[in-house]
């Protein structure tokens, strides 16, 4: 590098695109994600621009993430990275910026929008470019290979809607960077698609660093004093994006939840069994289960019935065990809130129940049920 600084003639610009690829925390590398070469390249990096290159090298750092320039250490090691030059978000576009976009790029592959539908785009998309290239992409895939054309209504209409999917794609993994590395902005985004626009509105006047990769993204707008997702197309996205990854977490902790705690009532029914006489509790067993069910069980015997690991006993099983007051007598009038709680967790607990999908009251209603059984059936720490 130093060789080459002393031949040429005029200042250098380096420039480094996809700079997550090589950033701790988010490149796909071993060696650059958690090893120490990001450290001793941008250590070597910075300390040739300061000593060695007279102040004519500078360096351009592009991609989706500015962690590099935000993260005080790499490897318990001062970032040399660290504040190093002010991070810059690519601006959306006004409609005029639009135009010039697509008029240039449409050119060269003989693809012509006029001015009411580019002005349509402009406001499904808020003017955000990457989004607007990527329809635009869409329409010169799907136009085929003669050339010149002029873009009709349908074309365009065909291509958002195409579109649509990969937009979830897209905020996917906006969302999947900001949970991870911007949380307490995640968590703003989150409430904003959900319409609570005071909060960030406040956090935006107050504390404005904090939204700041939310602006920076194109999600959100500042109006005046206050914030909102910048476009309706987008709003929608995040809703559906956010209900989906919300969904995900809520099957996997109720599966886990509903799976210890029928563990738990297993366990409580096996104790129960053992201080009865094997013609009384037969008695109970065929009397609760009904005779077809019973007479499909291939053994009563309680540890075989009961089995941590391979009971044959379905959760709609213990449910109707428990509907005898004279099973588990010991929990008394508790016993109409227990049996509550199982049907909830049995009806809205279930993921083919919704169409994997489930709302935050539905999903709060079914967690309450599985604290009730918890409470009740759960061993204390």
């Amino acid at each position: 590098m130093k060789t080459l600084v002393g031949q040429a003639k005029s200042r250098l610009l380096i420039v480094f695109d996809e700079i997550e690829n090589i950033t701790p925390g988010t490149s796909a590398s071993p060696h650059w994600e958690t090893g120490r070469d990001s450290l001793l390249f941008w250590q070597n990096i910075r300390s040739f621009i300061q000593q060695e290159a007279n102040g004519r090298v500078a360096l351009c750092l592009v991609g989706t993430s500015p962690l590099l320039l935000e993260k005080a250490k790499i490897d318990g090691v001062a970032n040399p990275m660290y504040l190093f030059s002010q991070k810059r978000f690519i601006p959306t576009f006004s409609f005029e910026e639009t135009r010039e976009m697509i008029e240039r790029l449409g050119f060269f592959m003989g693809v012509s929008i006029d001015s009411g539908k580019i002005a349509t785009l402009q406001a499904t998309y808020g003017g955000h470019p990457f989004f607007i290239r990527q329809v635009c992409s869409n329409i010169h895939k799907n136009a085929g290979t003669e050339r010149p054309i002029n873009v009709s209504e349908k074309q365009l209409r065909i291509a958002i809607e195409e579109f649509g999917g990969q937009l979830d794609t897209y905020l996917g993994e906006i969302l999947q960077n900001l949970k991870k590395f911007y949380p307490d902005e995640f968590d703003l985004l989150s409430a904003v698609a959900q319409g609570q626009r005071d909060e960030i509105s406040e956090y935006g006047r107050e504390t404005p660093d904090l939204v700041d990769h939310l602006i920076g993204y194109g999600l959100i707008e500042k109006k005046g004093e206050t914030f909102d997702i910048r476009f309706d197309t987008v709003k929608n996205a995040l809703k559906r994006v956010l209900l989906s990854r919300s969904s995900e977490s809520f099957w996997t902790e109720c599966m886990q939840r509903r799976n210890r705690v029928e563990v738990d009532i297993r366990r409580e029914l096996l104790y129960f069994s053992r201080a009865l006489h094997l013609t009384e509790w037969t008695f109970l067993l065929e009397e609760n289960l009904g005779k077809r069910r019973f007479a499909n069980l291939q053994s009563i015997e309680p540890r075989v019935l009961f089995s941590k690991s391979s009971s044959p006993l379905y959760w709609t099983d213990l449910l109707n065990i428990l509907k005898s007051t004279t099973i588990l007598v010991h929990l008394g009038q508790r016993r109409k809130g227990v049996l509550a709680a199982m049907d909830k967790v049995n009806i809205d607990g279930r993921k083919d129940s919704h169409a994997n999908e489930i709302t935050p009251a539905e999903a709060d209603s079914v967690f309450g049920a599985l604290t009730i059984l918890e409470d009740e059936f759960q061993q204390p720490d």
